[in-house]
């Protein structure tokens, strides 16, 4: 299932792997993968929660500055 521009309240984490969001309005869409086009701080650590992380991994996300990344 692919869905256009949605709420999420969160990602919904079940030992340690994505299992599925939580939508705005409450209801819960289980998946066997979960995709974001939202930038890492709001994907990891807003949606997945900084409990559901190491502690390396979130140093990383908050000190991640687009400026240093291209595309080109």
């Amino acid at each position: 299932m692919v869905l256009g521009p949605q709420r999420i309240k969160r990602i919904i984490v079940e030992g340690g792997v994505a299992r599925g969001v939580e939508m705005d309005d409450g209801s819960i869409l289980e998946a066997r993968a979960v995709l974001s086009t939202i930038d890492p701080q709001q994907t990891f650590i807003k949606l997945v929660g900084k409990n559901n992380l190491e502690g390396n991994f979130v140093v990383k996300i908050e000190g991640w500055e687009w400026e240093k990344f291209s595309l080109t």
